[in-house]
């Protein structure tokens, strides 16, 4: 059931607001990859201080979180952020622990206004684009990471952590 993916209460959400999030959730069971418990759902109400003093008027924010997950050494090598605020969308890499929006050249930002159905449509595509991309690793325990073009061979010395075939065992 597509109801567990971005897991929220509906009386935290506003009528825009659950707007957006049932149109990306109908899509998130189809996303490869990705489960439920990869989602999470922030809620900041108009007033919460989430820019210190540099805002001039905070109206609130929703923010859906997905993790992207090397799968078979089960950590998290990055993730994605979609942040709604009133008509406006930002979609995003983000630090993964105070998802504060940050720069990653292999991740398009997506800026975009218009109806929560709208931008709904928006995010659950963006989400869906980085997701379905291949991602290898080094071997050897080396750290970091890289999308590669779907369909490429397995370069040596690299494995799959997603979008490659399953591992044997």
């Amino acid at each position: 059931m597509d109801d567990d993916w971005f897991e929220v209460e509906d009386d935290e959400l506003d009528g825009r607001q659950r707007a957006f999030v049932g149109h990306v959730r109908s899509h998130a069971r189809n996303w490869p990859e990705c489960l439920p418990r990869d989602t999470t759902v922030l809620v900041y109400e108009p007033g919460e201080e989430l820019y210190g003093d540099e805002a001039e008027e905070d109206k609130g924010e929703l923010r859906l979180i997905v993790d992207v997950s090397d799968l078979f050494e089960k950590r998290v090598i990055l993730t994605l952020g979609a942040f709604l605020v009133e008509d406006e969308l930002l979609c995003s890499a983000v630090h993964n622990q105070s998802y504060w929006p940050e720069e990653n050249p292999s991740v398009t930002t997506v800026k975009s206004s218009g109806d929560p159905e709208e931008l709904g449509a928006i995010a659950a595509a963006w989400f869906e684009e980085v997701l379905r991309r291949p991602a290898i690793g080094r071997l050897g325990g080396r750290s970091g990471w890289s999308f590669v073009p779907p369909g490429s061979p397995l370069p040596k010395g690299y494995r799959w952590m997603r979008g490659g075939p399953l591992p044997r065992a």
